[in-house]
């Protein structure tokens, strides 16, 4: 990533919040990230090489739709993703089947964290531009652009929603030959939204699905994370807790680790861009300080099997057995690829009533006690939060107390005359125009004051005193006594 052109579109550049999501993220889901470093001129992330392709190419082999059953397949390990960006805190705000990677056993991982950005304390992100691909914003972003209000993660749900459409009907619902003209679809979706005529083909469990996600945001799915998918009809029979060890609906063909045969190439695609080291004349002072501290390595704990996955692929086309890419991916304990709360419900599936039901445990019983355990664990942090802060206030007012003993503070009403300090050297006296509190130190130095103004005088004049300290502090001593 160029360094002038994130400096010369600093509104739009989110490279430390890709960066950020990139180290803190659920490897399982988001492209790994092992080293992140920068030059003169660019900032470099070094990730895993997802050798299968993007979902864009994927529906493109199928005629640019697949069938219902690979798209709930894809669509279940999509949510996951998102719910994963969710709880780090960030909103991805570009969700679209370019960024839906796939590794090479034919798994989900998001990429391109380019437009990501922090919730704030609010629980929105604050943004009066338009980061994205028409096809797929949500029209909360593009309201935001004239009334300045925020909008939450559910933009990226309806992105989710948009996705969907795509995989089961071929196209975007809101696709128009203008982006003006998209832009009114989606802020008057309702009034353009529709199935099209070979909805019939796709079940009402999907087109219920699409419905749920094309929609507002207070009554979209995704509000409560990925649980509110978990019990939706549409995907009945989908083993969410063990998602990740599930065998793909399609394997992608792939020769060796560098395969590129998965991905649609543009060739422009490293264009040439303006090097920081050829604008000396014009380059800012301090233009670097804005990537300080955006190096990164990952370490041994943090490094998952993607990087063996790519690996074993190379050992496939020397006649390995075709089952070493899920072999490195089973050798992860199951417990570390469910998300927290849902940790010891291993296998889940639809009852016939459509309740959610867990092997050998009630669902909503042991939600329940792991939130109350969680909240718990919360209430204790707060409370060691809260003594830790009651002992640094003890320590700051310490500070200060010594630090008064060590100045050598006299009468707050003894004040020196101003004088202006003129350029053309006439030193005239001015009138009292601001007065300065002495503060005197034991050490020779340069005093400055703090100015504090006289009602009704619009006059400014400056006051520069350095002298010895010793001999101001025998003057102040005398003036301190005939003041008295």
């Amino acid at each position: 990533m160029n360094k002038w052109e994130i400096l010369n579109h600093a509104e739009t550049a989110c490279y430390q919040e890709e960066r950020e999501v990139l180290v803190r993220g659920d490897r399982r889901w988001i492209t790994a990230l092992h080293y992140a470093f920068q030059d003169d001129n660019y900032l470099y992330l070094a990730m895993d090489y997802c050798v299968g392709g993007d979902l864009l190419t994927l529906l493109g082999k199928f005629g640019d739709h697949i069938p219902e059953e690979m798209a709930q397949f894809y669509l279940a390990e999509i949510v996951m993703a998102i719910d994963s960006v969710h709880k780090l805190g960030y909103v991805h705000r570009d969700i679209k089947p370019d960024n839906i990677l796939l590794t090479a056993d034919g798994h989900v991982k998001l990429g391109d964290f380019g437009s990501c950005l922090r919730l704030q304390e609010d629980g929105m992100v604050h943004s009066s531009l338009a980061v994205g691909t028409p096809d797929y914003l949500s029209p909360e972003i593009l309201r935001a652009l004239e009334s300045r209000e925020g909008y939450g993660p559910e933009c990226d749900w309806w992105a989710l929603g948009i996705c969907a459409f795509e995989m089961l009907f071929g196209s975007t619902p809101f696709y128009a030959e203008s982006l003006p003209e998209t832009y009114g679809k989606i802020l008057h979706f309702q009034e353009h939204f529709e199935f099209p005529p070979l909805a019939a083909a796709v079940s009402a469990e999907g087109r219920s699905l699409i419905q749920g996600l094309i929609c507002e945001p207070q009554e979209r799915l995704g509000a409560g994370g990925a649980l509110d998918f978990w019990g939706h009809p549409f995907f009945s029979g989908v083993h969410w807790a063990t998602l990740h060890h599930c065998t793909p609906p399609y394997q992608p063909t792939v020769s060796n680790g560098t395969d590129t045969s998965n991905f649609d190439v543009v060739d422009d695609c490293l264009s040439r861009m303006e090097a920081l080291s050829g604008m000396r004349g014009s380059q800012p002072a301090g233009a670097h300080l804005a990537f300080v501290g955006y190096s990164y390595m990952a370490t041994g704990e943090t490094k998952d099997c993607s990087r063996d996955t790519v690996m074993s692929t190379d050992k496939q086309q020397s006649g390995d057995s075709e089952g070493l890419i899920r072999d490195n991916l089973l050798t992860e304990s199951v417990s570390e690829e469910l998300p927290k709360p849902f940790e010891h419900h291993l296998v889940l599936s639809k009852g016939p009533a459509g309740h959610v039901h867990g092997d050998d445990t009630d669902l909503d019983a042991a939600m329940t006690m792991e939130l109350h355990r969680q909240l718990q664990e919360a209430e204790q942090r707060s409370r060691g939060l809260e003594e830790e802060i009651r002992q640094l206030q003890g320590e700051l007012e310490s500070l200060r107390a010594r630090r008064l003993t060590e100045l050598n503070i006299h009468e707050p009403h003894l004040f020196l005359p101003a004088h202006r300090l003129d350029a053309t050297g006439d030193g005239k006296l001015a009138p009292p125009a601001c007065h300065y509190p002495l503060v005197i130190r034991l050490h020779r130095h340069l005093l400055l004051f703090h100015r504090v103004w006289r009602p009704g005088v619009t006059g400014e004049s400056y006051l520069l005193v350095c002298a010895a300290g010793v001999e101001l502090q025998a003057w102040s001593r005398q003036q301190s006594a005939e003041l008295s």
